[in-house]
């Protein structure tokens, strides 16, 4: 088992590994003159991360269609409160978040699978 003292320590170099930032969306709706609900993404907090292309190339069904889709690691300190229901924002870049890994033992970041939003 680890001690406080080692996991603060590893939680400390893992964040000096995270060389890029991301801006935190988060959403709200409104409907618009025509009654139609849109979605508007505002900024928030930034953190220190890193993205990291998560696997080859996989097929999705988007539209009815299939697309080639990349999944991308996003990689964020540990305690980063982000959540499927935001984006992020990297190198002016959008990134959906489809899941986190919350509620691991021993946490030292937080990864989240993500789709680049082009």
């Amino acid at each position: 088992m680890l001690s406080e003292k080692q996991l603060r320590s590893m939680r400390a170099t893992v964040n000096q590994a995270l060389p890029q930032t991301a801006v935190v969306l988060s959403s709200s709706q409104a409907r618009d003159a025509v009654n139609t609900l849109t979605t508007t993404w505002t900024p928030g907090e930034s953190y220190a991360c890193l993205v990291l292309s998560a696997n080859s190339p996989e097929e999705r069904r988007e539209g009815g269609k299939p697309q080639s889709v990349t999944l991308w690691n996003v990689r964020l300190p540990y305690d980063t409160p982000v959540t499927v229901r935001h984006r992020l924002r990297i190198d002016g870049a959008d990134y959906e978040i489809l899941a986190t890994d919350h509620g691991k033992s021993y946490k030292t970041a937080l990864d989240c699978t993500c789709r680049r939003l082009d």
